[in-house]
């Protein structure tokens, strides 16, 4: 059983891996990218390629039921879909066995590949967490505490002429 640490919240990936373990665990319950929350894992990792968030996150505990997920989260940029407004370019990678690969498998997932686990490893270099399992109560505690709820609050190396006086990227016109 590891101690408690209430919520934090950063935008940079550096500041996470400054965190100090508990109990000589670094234990994480959720991550928020880009306004996606990734929580309920059994493992968390996330590298700062430069201009690029790679999160990695994955549940190997019950056997015949493992998969993990692997985003790329350029930043944000310039969308002529949207009259050039700044929006997200995510792709993910799935791999997965048994009720999650043939959930992943049916249906239309935008950007995403799905390949089988026996192909999966885990990533070889930075700080992994492990899953912090917490009650209701507390989640929701953690939950109330972050801002960065969407994918608009995310400016990191967004231009300032496109982000609007409340903090937000600029909605397409």
């Amino acid at each position: 059983m590891c101690r408690y640490q209430p919520a934090r919240e950063t935008g940079d990936v550096q500041d996470w891996q400054q965190w100090p373990p508990v109990d000589g665990v670094s234990h994480l319950n959720a991550v928020i990218i880009q306004g996606l929350l990734f929580t309920g894992l059994d493992y968390y990792h996330v590298n700062d390629m430069g201009n690029c968030y790679i999160f990695t996150g994955w549940e190997d505990s019950i056997e015949g039921h493992c998969w993990a997920q692997q985003v790329r989260f350029p930043d944000l940029q310039p969308d002529p879909k949207f009259s050039g407004a700044h929006n997200t370019n995510i792709s993910q990678i799935i791999w997965a066995e048994g009720d999650p690969l043939a959930g992943w498998s049916t249906g239309d997932h935008e950007n995403t590949e799905v390949r089988p686990w026996s192909e999966f490893a885990p990533p070889a270099s930075g700080t992994t967490w492990e899953g912090l399992m917490l009650t209701d109560e507390r989640y929701a505690e953690h939950m109330d505490a972050l801002s960065v709820l969407t994918w608009r609050r995310w400016t990191r190396r967004v231009p300032p002429d496109a982000i609007d006086a409340n903090g937000d990227v600029i909605r397409g016109r």
